[in-house]
């Protein structure tokens, strides 16, 4: 049952990650368009629109929210690490975002250890420098500077790796529909007088609304099969899963945004690559008895 269990969370990751490179393809074409509090108050307000019969009938079940912390926690770190993320894409190649986002399991290994009791080996601490050294390097921060260009990317997989560690450590009670619509409603909510503060409305086509639904779609794909696929397997163990997202946006960044990678990018990406299955591999959680 256990393995079964096992398999489905894997399952589950893979989908996540098919459904977050889309996203993000999506989100990068709207992007050269639409500012980024108003995109992220496009593709939230769809979101919402989208899970809201849901909602409706999730609450008709009489199903509620157990801790509201959890809750809260998930709009503070996705209103910082979506605008960071929507930021990256709209102004760094696609290939270059997506390997320092998933170097966000180099994230998870401190914060496990102090907020999940795992373990750190040897192997962690070595996968941490390599991966860490290849997302310096693959960031140019020569070229970028030290500026949002280099931090925002960054920021962003920080964001999410704490946000996945939280939630299986306080929300894996939690109704993952009720999850993901008491995060894109206050987020729609706040993004849009921050839209008008900052550049004011633009204009968006038909076409560029569909895009953000798409975006929105498939960003609710994610953030579901993510907080489920992670309920039934290891945060540190699915996480090597996501790498996945490592070869296909190159290859995506290259059809879509004609975004040839050089050869020290792809040597980078299996830096990071080769470093977080390396890190996954020896996570071990303590147990109760160890701890006493």
């Amino acid at each position: 049952m256990a393995s079964h269990s096992h398999v489905k969370g894997m399952i589950m990751l893979v989908l996540a990650v098919l459904s977050a490179t889309a996203m993000d393809a999506l989100i990068k074409l709207a992007g050269e368009d639409i500012g980024t509090w108003q995109l992220l108050f496009m593709r939230w307000l769809v979101g919402m629109l989208i899970l809201l019969p849901v909602v409706i009938y999730v609450y008709k079940r009489g199903v509620i929210i157990k801790d509201k912390r959890i809750y809260y926690i998930r709009f503070l770190l996705n209103l910082i690490g979506c605008y960071a993320l929507f930021y990256s894409l709209a102004n760094i190649p696609f290939a270059t975002v997506i390997t320092i986002l998933f170097a966000e399991p180099l994230f998870i290994i401190p914060l496990a250890v102090i907020l999940l009791g795992e373990t750190l080996s040897l192997k962690n601490v070595v996968a941490s420098v390599i991966g860490f050294s290849a997302v310096f390097y693959i960031n140019q921060p020569t070229k970028a500077g030290m500026g949002l260009d280099f931090f925002a990317p960054v920021i962003a997989a920080l964001m999410l790796a704490l946000e996945h560690v939280l939630n299986k450590k306080m929300g894996s009670e939690e109704n993952p529909q009720l999850m993901l619509f008491w995060l894109a409603a206050p987020l729609a909510l706040v993004s849009l007088p921050m839209t008008t503060l900052h550049v004011g409305w633009e204009s968006v086509t038909a076409f560029q609304w569909w895009i953000v639904g798409a975006a929105a779609i498939f960003g609710n794909a994610y953030n579901y099969f993510i907080i489920v696929g992670f309920r039934y397997t290891k945060v540190s163990t699915g996480g090597v899963l996501l790498y996945l997202a490592v070869p296909l946006s190159f290859v995506i960044g290259a059809i879509a945004f004609e975004e040839i990678p050089s050869v020290s990018d792809i040597v980078c990406g299996v830096a990071i690559l080769v470093a977080s299955m390396l890190a996954n591999v020896s996570f071990k959680r303590k147990s109760r008895q160890q701890k006493q």
